[in-house]
């Protein structure tokens, strides 16, 4: 009949977007371990401290930056500062300007590497398991991702159904 053909189409467009639960799981443990691989490489860095010392190194350094360096900024039309970089080699002063401005940038990028890294994790761990190597494993049953992946599935199956029903209708 034509509603068992149009029900095994809904069916079947719904199988082919719905999300697996395996393909979530692995999802979830790829981002997890990916953060956890930035954290630990930063870490490893033998002149790491703590975020929270090297933010206040990135606070200094750009504090006593800004403080040598206020009388080569200007403000464009956007709000985005930009140096004399004329001014400054004039002033024999671009050699050492561009030196701080790497470190700074270099820091801050770490910074926000981290930053980054820890909320993916933060983000990622209850819809994973954590081995005892520290890294995530895919866990398909986790009732979190299911409950996630469900409801999803349910809005998939909703839009769908109902863009093959007003197809169905046009014709």
């Amino acid at each position: 009949t034509d509603t068992a053909a149009l029900d095994e189409l809904k069916q079947s467009v719904y199988e082919s977007k719905a999300i697996k639960y395996e393909d979530r799981a692995k999802t979830y443990a790829d981002k997890y371990n990916a953060a956890k691989a930035v954290v630990d490489a930063i870490k490893a860095d033998n002149t790491w401290t703590t975020i929270d010392d090297k933010k206040a190194e990135l606070a200094s350094l750009k504090s006593s930056f800004d403080a040598d360096y206020s009388s080569y900024a200007k403000t464009d039309d956007k709000g985005n500062i930009t140096y004399d970089t004329d001014k400054l080699k004039e002033d024999g002063k671009l050699e050492e300007f561009n030196v701080r401005k790497k470190e700074i940038d270099a820091l801050s990028d770490t910074v926000d590497k981290y930053d980054k890294a820890v909320k993916d994790m933060a983000d990622s761990k209850d819809y994973v398991t954590i081995g005892a190597d520290g890294k995530a494993v895919a866990d398909p049953a986790n009732a979190k991702l299911k409950a996630e992946v469900d409801s999803e599935n349910a809005t998939i199956k909703s839009n769908s159904d109902a863009a093959i029903k007003a197809s169905a209708s046009a014709i």
